[in-house]
């Protein structure tokens, strides 16, 4: 597997879980991993998959999820804050899928990405579930 901005994967600047109530009202923390990175860096497909969704929101900025098998399980990857919204479709692992940006809530350039067991549940969120739910990108790829 492939991380999808791997030149950049060690400039953690939010980590998984980090408590934050006012930005995070739902689970009080980052159920997801931010890469300080310059705007337009390359994002590529970590595994061979499929941009399941594309669109833009005015919080999450331009985003995609990203889906993908691994050893049997089925995983959903949120990119957000991306330059553009990217193409729905099918990707080989290493393909470019989008570039970085700073769309949306965001203080600066930067991707974040956050896992998800089976599929998005935003509307299953708690502050008791976060961690059933979602995955830690650094464990997920390996990065420690």
């Amino acid at each position: 597997m492939i991380h999808p901005i791997a030149q950049y994967q060690d400039n953690i600047s939010q980590t998984y879980g980090e408590k934050n109530s006012v930005w995070y009202p739902l689970t009080g923390r980052h159920i997801g991993v931010d890469y300080k990175c310059p705007i337009n860096t390359r994002v590529v497909a970590p595994k061979e998959g499929e941009v399941i969704t594309a669109g833009k929101s005015r919080s999450l900025g331009n985003y995609c999820y990203y889906e993908y098998t691994l050893d049997g399980q089925t995983f959903v990857e949120r990119w957000l804050h991306l330059s553009l919204i990217p193409r729905i479709g099918t990707y080989k692992a290493g393909e470019q899928v989008a570039y970085t940006g700073n769309t949306g809530n965001s203080s600066g350039s930067h991707f974040h990405q956050d896992i998800w067991h089976n599929e998005v549940r935003l509307d299953l969120l708690t502050a008791k579930n976060w961690n059933d739910l979602t995955v830690n990108p650094v464990e997920h790829y390996k990065l420690k």
